[in-house]
């Protein structure tokens, strides 16, 4: 029963079977390939992603180091900006003293100057 069902399928031949097997051994064989290069390409993958993890790391610890200079200048000018200022009012104090009778280490130039300001902007609070 079973050979006359084969039979039918196969009329009474082999080369159906030898067809089948080699059909067979081409599919394996491409699912192999297939299975392969998947593996190559994950290989692949996961060494670029690798060094793409070093360089953003690289390049994120050289940005905190350049923030860090930059925060570290911008004190330092604050500092300076501050002294200068400092320096400033201490100058414009000397001046308003010594216009109003200090001790007399002011030009009368400067003093001219001193109250013509005076006299347009309004004096200093």
């Amino acid at each position: 029963m079973i050979r006359l069902v084969l039979s039918l399928f196969t009329g009474a031949s082999s080369l159906p079977w030898i067809i089948g097997g080699i059909v067979a051994l081409v599919v394996a064989f491409g699912g192999w390939l297939a299975y392969h290069d998947h593996q190559i390409w994950n290989k692949a993958m996961n060494a670029f992603n690798e060094k793409q993890e070093a360089l953003v790391e690289e390049k994120k610890q050289e940005f905190e180091k350049k923030t860090v200079e930059i925060n570290d200048t911008a004190e330092r000018i604050r500092a300076a900006i501050a002294e200068q200022q400092k320096k400033e009012s201490s100058t414009a104090a000397n001046i308003i003293k010594n216009t109003e009778g200090g001790t007399g280490q002011a030009s009368s130039y400067l003093k001219s100057i001193v109250k013509q300001l005076e006299q347009n902007y309004g004096e200093k609070k």
